[in-house]
């Protein structure tokens, strides 16, 4: 069932094209490029050619970097946010055709890690004032936006001044 062979950076190319065609938030498009890019750069050949063993060895040597620049490793979250983007890519390869349809890809074997969820804090009203204090200035609205409204950082990437009502 396989129509064409293709490189996996002309499908991440086709599968960005796509999204944007489809008109998915920027920040989507954005994260989703990011990601498979890094793939990419990897794994340049065919897709046919990738094997859960080599997606594996690449998660788990996935580097991030710190403040200072220095490589750390990536949090569990992260790297199953890789894995996902990379079934996403797999997923389509296969709709497309570049895959064997009706059977699993080598990317959904690949293992989810367990992700421990974070308990959430409450701050204190002095705890806040002390954030907010020593913010830089242009970071100020918006963090006080999110600590007290509770909007993602998603949704306030869109959010602009004419859509608060300072009213009410």
């Amino acid at each position: 069932t396989v129509k064409q062979h293709k490189a996996v950076p002309d499908i991440v190319k086709e599968l960005v094209d796509g999204l944007k065609a489809d008109n998915k938030s920027e920040y989507h498009i954005r994260d989703t490029e990011r990601r498979l890019t890094t793939f990419a750069n990897v794994f340049p050949g065919q897709i046919m050619q990738v094997t859960t063993t080599q997606i594996s060895d690449w998660l788990r040597n996935l580097k991030g970097s710190d403040r200072k620049g220095r490589a750390v490793e990536i949090a569990p979250k992260t790297r199953n946010h890789y894995r996902n983007a990379v079934v996403h890519l797999f997923n389509h390869a296969r709709d497309s055709g570049y895959l064997p349809k009706g059977m699993p890809t080598d990317a959904e074997a690949v293992k989810t890690l367990d992700v421990v969820t974070p308990t959430n804090e409450i701050f204190t009203i002095e705890d806040i004032q002390k954030v907010l204090k020593n913010a830089k200035a242009h970071l100020v609205v918006p963090m006080a936006i999110k600590a007290f409204c509770g909007v993602r950082t998603e949704e306030m990437l869109n959010l602009r001044w004419e859509h608060l009502n300072l009213e009410t």
